[in-house]
């Protein structure tokens, strides 16, 4: 999963330390984020998708903005 996201997170994040701590999270943010909406009853089914996405967007904007 890290070497996936590394692939194509190395474009929009330029410092390559930032890119690899970003690699290292997105998937973690992104399984965390599933696990949590499951275990609290699949809120708001047909916008899940969309807040999981936010999530992993607020990892890469944190390492943009490094």
């Amino acid at each position: 999963m890290t070497a996936v996201a590394r692939e194509h997170l190395a474009d929009s994040i330029p410092d390559p330390a930032w890119a690899a701590w970003a690699a290292d999270l997105v998937p973690t943010v992104a399984i965390a984020a599933v696990i949590a909406w499951l275990d609290a009853g699949q809120p708001d089914p047909q916008h899940a998708a969309d807040r999981v996405r936010d999530a992993v967007r607020g990892v890469i904007t944190a390492a943009q903005h490094a």
